[in-house]
């Protein structure tokens, strides 16, 4: 109940996202990292989004012409999109669906607060900067959690089932390489095959246990996907190209 009730008061009241529809889509992402049913039009729920395609597995989930507009200029659009809408749709996903009254509540609580920020600002061009400012330096955050997936391995759900668990999480995750002190700024998620591997273990430990399964990877000829920040992002950015190339 502890944890629940930390992510009610730092997710929804402090971030303004629903903690717990989160929680939920995170449970199955984690559950089903990148693996795609088109039989039942089902995705990771956290893979899905309706500006872009990352596999062409996702492909027959798409249709008309707006999406296949976007498709084909995903690689343009990425970036823009992750930094200046991030928020905004983050924030509006989280509570489409949400039905529980004490997210309602603690969102409200959010906005109060908000508000009362904004009151003390001149004029709402002031409360536009402001707030806009504030969505853009979240939005360069979002790419420590996309970036670790897009460009790797995905599955429908009947390979998923005859895959190994484990390996898998190996290949559909991507490291970002960078500094010790750094950790801080990605959360210990620059470590996300370690993170999927081991959910629980806290991310101050993420980068100890991190050489343990690269000697496992080698033993056993499993890639190991660790990339400096650009090159993850440039990955991904000539991955999101390749794959427009074959949607129609």
């Amino acid at each position: 109940i502890k944890d629940r009730l930390g992510g009610l008061l730092f997710g929804t009241v402090c971030f303004g996202m629903s903690a717990h529809w989160w929680q939920d889509e995170h449970f199955f992402h984690h559950g089903m990292t990148n693996t795609v049913d088109v039989a039942r039009r089902w995705i990771d729920p956290q893979m899905w989004e309706f500006v872009w395609a990352q596999n062409k597995k996702m492909f027959p989930l798409f249709s008309g012409w707006l999406q296949y507009c976007l498709i084909k200029i995903q690689h343009i659009t990425f970036v823009p999109v992750v930094i200046f809408c991030g928020r905004v749709e983050i924030l509006l996903d989280s509570f489409v669906g949400e039905r529980r009254w004490y997210e309602w509540l603690a969102g409200a609580l959010h906005w109060s607060w908000m508000l009362f920020l904004w009151s003390r600002l001149p004029t709402w061009w002031d409360v536009f900067i402001m707030y806009y400012t504030a969505c853009t330096i979240e939005g360069i955050f979002h790419f420590q959690l996309i970036l670790s997936h897009y460009c790797r391995k995905f599955l429908d759900t009947d390979e998923f089932l005859e895959s190994s668990w484990y390996e898998f999480q190996i290949l559909s995750n991507m490291n970002i390489d960078t500094y010790w002190w750094l950790d801080w700024y990605y959360g210990g998620l620059n470590f996300h095959i370690e993170h999927h591997l081991f959910p629980k273990v806290a991310r101050q430990h993420l980068r100890t246990i991190a050489p343990r399964i690269q000697e496992i990877c080698k033993k056993y000829d499993i890639e190991y996907d660790n990339q400096p920040f650009m090159g993850a992002l440039y990955k991904t950015l000539v991955h999101l190209k390749h794959a427009k190339t074959h949607y129609s």
